[in-house]
């Protein structure tokens, strides 16, 4: 299964893997802002994971894209990818930070 976008813009509506229901499966939760739903963060992510994921892998199955999601997310994003909207930290490293506090 090759998953691709239909718009990158600001409805950030994709095809296949990511579709509304799908995202919520895979925990993707809406993010609040202070004046309701803050899509930029949402769509930053997902362009982040078409670029360095769907662009240049290809999928056979569902569960291997869903594996790979996992996989990208718990082994790279997480731990690792810093966010300037978090003050150039991860997010693994935000919420220790946070629980800290």
């Amino acid at each position: 299964m090759r998953v691709g976008s239909a718009s990158d813009q600001s409805t950030g509506r994709c095809l296949g893997l990511f579709n509304h229901p799908t995202s919520r499966a895979f925990g993707v939760d809406r993010i609040l802002g202070p004046y309701g739903l803050d899509n930029a963060v949402a769509e930053s992510f997902f362009k982040t994971l078409k670029s360095e994921m769907f662009y240049r892998d290809r999928f056979t199955t569902h569960e291997q894209a869903r594996r790979a999601v996992f996989d990208w997310i718990e082994a790279f994003y997480n731990p690792t990818r810093l966010h300037s909207t978090l003050g150039y930290l991860s997010p693994d490293e935000f919420e220790r930070l946070a629980h800290v506090a």
